[in-house]
Protein backbone atom coordinates (compact mmCIF):
# COMPACT_ATOMS: atom_id res chain seq x y z
CA UNK A 1 0.00 0.00 0.00
CA UNK A 2 1.38 3.34 -0.82
CA UNK A 3 1.86 5.09 2.33
CA UNK A 4 1.75 8.89 1.02
CA UNK A 5 -1.68 7.87 -0.47
CA UNK A 6 -3.94 10.05 1.83
CA UNK A 7 -1.99 12.76 1.26
CA UNK A 8 -1.45 12.29 -2.38
CA UNK A 9 -5.91 12.27 -2.25
CA UNK A 10 -5.95 15.22 -0.16
CA UNK A 11 -3.90 17.37 -2.55
CA UNK A 12 -5.28 16.08 -5.11
CA UNK A 13 -8.57 17.26 -3.78
CA UNK A 14 -7.04 20.44 -3.27
CA UNK A 15 -6.07 21.38 -6.68
CA UNK A 16 -9.24 20.38 -7.82
CA UNK A 17 -11.37 22.61 -4.46
CA UNK A 18 -8.57 25.72 -5.19
CA UNK A 19 -6.17 25.31 -8.26
CA UNK A 20 -3.31 25.19 -5.29
CA UNK A 21 -0.98 22.37 -6.07
CA UNK A 22 1.73 22.14 -3.56
CA UNK A 23 5.01 19.77 -2.98
CA UNK A 24 8.41 19.68 -1.25
CA UNK A 25 11.36 17.61 -0.62
CA UNK A 26 14.70 17.21 0.99
CA UNK A 27 18.47 16.74 -0.06
CA UNK A 28 21.27 16.27 2.06
CA UNK A 29 24.80 15.71 0.88
CA UNK A 30 27.92 14.49 2.53
CA UNK A 31 31.37 14.73 0.75
CA UNK A 32 34.67 13.67 1.75
CA UNK A 33 38.31 13.40 0.05
CA UNK A 34 40.43 11.08 0.97
CA UNK A 35 43.26 14.03 0.84
CA UNK A 36 43.11 17.71 0.91
CA UNK A 37 45.10 21.17 1.45
CA UNK A 38 42.09 21.67 4.18
CA UNK A 39 39.15 20.46 5.73
CA UNK A 40 37.97 16.68 4.17
CA UNK A 41 35.00 17.01 4.92
CA UNK A 42 31.49 18.46 3.79
CA UNK A 43 28.24 17.93 5.00
CA UNK A 44 25.24 20.76 3.69
CA UNK A 45 20.87 19.81 3.59
CA UNK A 46 18.46 21.53 1.68
CA UNK A 47 14.63 21.73 1.98
CA UNK A 48 12.37 22.67 -0.79
CA UNK A 49 8.81 24.02 -1.11
CA UNK A 50 7.42 24.87 -4.24
CA UNK A 51 4.23 24.53 -6.18
CA UNK A 52 1.92 26.52 -8.15
CA UNK A 53 -1.82 28.25 -7.93
CA UNK A 54 -3.94 27.84 -10.98
CA UNK A 55 -5.74 30.78 -10.68
CA UNK A 56 -7.18 31.66 -14.82
CA UNK A 57 -8.34 29.41 -17.54
CA UNK A 58 -8.53 26.09 -15.32
CA UNK A 59 -9.87 23.54 -17.36
CA UNK A 60 -8.31 25.30 -20.87
CA UNK A 61 -5.10 24.78 -22.53
CA UNK A 62 -3.95 28.83 -21.56
CA UNK A 63 -3.76 28.65 -18.13
CA UNK A 64 -2.41 31.68 -15.90
CA UNK A 65 -0.51 30.49 -12.52
CA UNK A 66 1.46 31.48 -9.83
CA UNK A 67 4.71 29.82 -9.65
CA UNK A 68 6.78 29.83 -5.85
CA UNK A 69 9.62 27.72 -4.75
CA UNK A 70 11.38 28.57 -1.37
CA UNK A 71 14.22 27.09 0.19
CA UNK A 72 16.45 26.69 3.43
CA UNK A 73 19.73 25.85 2.89
CA UNK A 74 22.22 24.49 5.96
CA UNK A 75 25.47 23.61 6.10
CA UNK A 76 26.02 20.50 9.03
CA UNK A 77 30.19 21.04 8.42
CA UNK A 78 32.03 24.53 8.91
CA UNK A 79 32.56 24.37 4.99
CA UNK A 80 29.73 23.63 3.06
CA UNK A 81 30.12 21.30 -0.14
CA UNK A 82 29.87 24.74 -2.74
CA UNK A 83 33.41 25.53 -0.54
CA UNK A 84 34.83 22.34 -0.90
CA UNK A 85 36.50 23.06 -4.35
CA UNK A 86 38.90 25.51 -2.86
CA UNK A 87 40.06 23.25 0.24
CA UNK A 88 40.98 20.75 -2.07
CA UNK A 89 42.89 22.76 -4.30
CA UNK A 90 40.67 22.43 -7.39
CA UNK A 91 40.02 25.14 -9.81
CA UNK A 92 36.72 23.88 -10.52
CA UNK A 93 33.24 24.77 -8.93
CA UNK A 94 31.06 21.29 -6.89
CA UNK A 95 27.78 21.93 -6.50
CA UNK A 96 26.38 24.91 -6.12
CA UNK A 97 23.35 24.00 -4.57
CA UNK A 98 24.33 22.49 -1.18
CA UNK A 99 25.53 25.80 0.73
CA UNK A 100 24.76 27.35 4.06
CA UNK A 101 23.33 30.50 2.25
CA UNK A 102 19.94 30.31 4.92
CA UNK A 103 16.22 31.14 3.15
CA UNK A 104 16.00 31.46 -0.47
CA UNK A 105 13.40 32.29 -3.02
CA UNK A 106 14.37 30.57 -5.96
CA UNK A 107 10.73 30.91 -8.03
CA UNK A 108 8.12 33.51 -7.86
CA UNK A 109 6.44 34.63 -11.02
CA UNK A 110 3.24 34.04 -13.39
CA UNK A 111 3.34 31.84 -15.70
CA UNK A 112 0.89 32.33 -18.67
CA UNK A 113 0.44 29.14 -21.67
CA UNK A 114 -0.50 30.76 -24.80
CA UNK A 115 -1.83 29.73 -28.28
CA UNK A 116 -3.68 26.56 -27.26
CA UNK A 117 -0.43 25.42 -25.21
CA UNK A 118 2.55 25.69 -28.30
CA UNK A 119 3.24 29.21 -25.98
CA UNK A 120 4.41 30.08 -22.45
CA UNK A 121 5.52 33.14 -20.74
CA UNK A 122 6.97 33.84 -17.24
CA UNK A 123 7.10 37.42 -15.24
CA UNK A 124 8.62 37.91 -12.39
CA UNK A 125 11.67 36.25 -10.24
CA UNK A 126 13.29 33.45 -12.32
CA UNK A 127 15.64 30.67 -12.18
CA UNK A 128 17.02 31.39 -15.56
CA UNK A 129 18.44 27.25 -15.34
CA UNK A 130 14.54 26.66 -15.49
CA UNK A 131 15.26 27.47 -19.38
CA UNK A 132 18.52 28.38 -20.45
CA UNK A 133 20.25 25.25 -21.49
CA UNK A 134 18.10 22.76 -20.19
CA UNK A 135 19.04 18.77 -20.20
CA UNK A 136 17.83 16.50 -17.73
CA UNK A 137 20.92 15.08 -16.33
CA UNK A 138 22.26 18.38 -15.69
CA UNK A 139 19.92 18.82 -12.66
CA UNK A 140 22.09 18.86 -9.38
CA UNK A 141 19.45 17.49 -7.14
CA UNK A 142 19.33 14.19 -9.22
CA UNK A 143 22.64 13.84 -11.51
CA UNK A 144 25.98 14.77 -10.85
CA UNK A 145 27.58 16.84 -8.28
CA UNK A 146 30.44 18.84 -10.45
CA UNK A 147 29.39 22.09 -12.10
CA UNK A 148 31.02 21.07 -15.23
CA UNK A 149 27.76 18.69 -15.87
CA UNK A 150 25.49 21.50 -14.93
CA UNK A 151 23.50 23.99 -17.05
CA UNK A 152 26.28 25.71 -19.26
CA UNK A 153 28.76 22.59 -18.80
CA UNK A 154 30.61 25.40 -16.66
CA UNK A 155 31.00 27.55 -19.67
CA UNK A 156 28.37 30.64 -18.38
CA UNK A 157 29.52 32.87 -16.12
CA UNK A 158 27.18 34.17 -13.41
CA UNK A 159 23.74 32.06 -14.11
CA UNK A 160 21.17 34.25 -11.90
CA UNK A 161 17.87 32.84 -9.65
CA UNK A 162 15.48 34.20 -7.90
CA UNK A 163 15.75 36.98 -10.74
CA UNK A 164 13.30 39.27 -11.58
CA UNK A 165 13.05 39.07 -15.35
CA UNK A 166 10.57 37.66 -18.54
CA UNK A 167 10.93 34.48 -20.34
CA UNK A 168 9.24 33.28 -23.39
CA UNK A 169 9.23 29.89 -25.61
CA UNK A 170 6.93 28.63 -28.59
CA UNK A 171 6.48 25.88 -30.39
CA UNK A 172 7.59 26.42 -34.14
CA UNK A 173 6.77 22.97 -35.24
CA UNK A 174 6.33 19.75 -33.60
CA UNK A 175 9.89 19.53 -32.92
CA UNK A 176 11.46 22.85 -32.97
CA UNK A 177 11.34 25.07 -29.91
CA UNK A 178 12.70 28.91 -29.86
CA UNK A 179 13.11 30.17 -26.25
CA UNK A 180 14.24 33.91 -25.15
CA UNK A 181 14.92 35.25 -21.98
CA UNK A 182 16.28 38.25 -19.96
CA UNK A 183 17.04 38.68 -16.39
CA UNK A 184 18.17 40.55 -13.82
CA UNK A 185 22.10 39.78 -13.31
CA UNK A 186 22.14 41.22 -9.79
CA UNK A 187 19.86 39.15 -8.04
CA UNK A 188 19.99 38.10 -4.71
CA UNK A 189 17.64 35.34 -3.69
CA UNK A 190 18.17 35.45 -0.15
CA UNK A 191 16.68 39.19 -0.28
CA UNK A 192 14.63 38.66 -3.40
CA UNK A 193 12.19 41.92 -3.60
CA UNK A 194 16.00 44.14 -3.53
CA UNK A 195 15.50 42.70 -7.04
CA UNK A 196 13.10 45.50 -8.13
CA UNK A 197 16.20 47.97 -7.00
CA UNK A 198 18.87 46.52 -8.79
CA UNK A 199 16.60 45.76 -11.90
CA UNK A 200 15.29 49.17 -12.64
CA UNK A 201 18.11 51.29 -10.72
CA UNK A 202 20.95 49.00 -12.49
CA UNK A 203 19.58 47.09 -15.48
CA UNK A 204 23.04 44.70 -15.69
CA UNK A 205 20.53 41.66 -17.16
CA UNK A 206 21.60 38.29 -18.61
CA UNK A 207 19.65 37.72 -21.92
CA UNK A 208 19.87 34.64 -23.49
CA UNK A 209 18.13 32.95 -26.77
CA UNK A 210 17.59 29.49 -27.51
CA UNK A 211 16.26 27.03 -30.67
CA UNK A 212 16.49 23.66 -30.43
CA UNK A 213 15.08 20.17 -31.85
CA UNK A 214 13.61 17.89 -30.54
CA UNK A 215 11.71 13.98 -31.53
CA UNK A 216 8.56 15.01 -29.45
CA UNK A 217 6.77 17.57 -27.13
CA UNK A 218 6.81 14.60 -24.43
CA UNK A 219 10.74 13.66 -24.63
CA UNK A 220 12.21 17.37 -24.72
CA UNK A 221 13.20 17.54 -21.21
CA UNK A 222 15.61 14.47 -21.91
CA UNK A 223 15.89 14.61 -25.62
CA UNK A 224 16.92 17.19 -27.25
CA UNK A 225 19.65 19.48 -29.51
CA UNK A 226 20.16 23.00 -29.09
CA UNK A 227 21.81 26.20 -29.83
CA UNK A 228 22.07 28.58 -26.77
CA UNK A 229 23.61 32.21 -27.33
CA UNK A 230 23.70 34.36 -24.47
CA UNK A 231 25.34 37.71 -23.32
CA UNK A 232 25.69 38.84 -19.45
CA UNK A 233 26.11 42.64 -18.90
CA UNK A 234 29.99 43.91 -17.00
CA UNK A 235 29.24 44.43 -13.54
CA UNK A 236 31.07 45.41 -10.28
CA UNK A 237 29.11 42.46 -8.20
Amino acid sequence: KNFFEPLDNWKKWLYAKTGLKIGGDYNALYLIATDSLGDQQSSSDVFRGYGSWELLGRGTPDTGSLIYKVEYRHGYTDVAPTDLASELGYVGRIQLAFSNQGFRTTNLYWRQSLFNSRGVAYLGFLDVTDYVDVYGLTSPWTSFNNFAFSTGSASIGGLPDGSLGAMVGVWVTDNIYAVGGLADANSDPTDVFEGFDTFFEEFETFKSVELGWTRGKDRVILENAHLTFWQIDEREK
